[in-house]
């Protein structure tokens, strides 16, 4: 084992690496996404505005945004360097993010 990374207060459901390796991206039924430094695994930042636990976390292809997915049946796009809100669509999904239709990643901008 390389490390623990540590912070969720629930279950972890995802995590996967940025494109490019640098970071990590966790979903936890504690309603939050976090960014990981890949390297470290220090705790880079922790995206809230969820109101139920998080399903699914992923990066887009050129790593420049972060799609999560939640039981509060909402996606929410990030713009991975910064902690804005890029857009909310809402979203009648059951299953995880990086499981989304080509059709349903072009619409959602990724």
């Amino acid at each position: 084992m390389l490390r623990t990374l540590e912070g969720h207060t629930d279950i972890v459901r995802s995590a996967a690496y940025s494109p490019d390796g640098t970071r990590i991206v966790s979903a936890s039924d504690d309603q939050s996404v976090r960014i990981w430094d890949g390297e470290t695994g220090a705790l880079l930042r922790t995206l809230e505005g969820h109101t139920d636990r998080v399903l699914s976390a992923a990066y887009s292809p050129d790593g420049k945004r972060i799609v999560s997915a939640s039981a509060d049946q909402s996606v929410r796009i990030w713009v991975s360097t910064i902690e804005e809100l890029l857009a909310l669509a809402e979203a009648r999904i059951q299953r995880p993010a990086h499981l989304l239709t080509d059709a349903e990643r072009r619409q959602l901008g990724l």
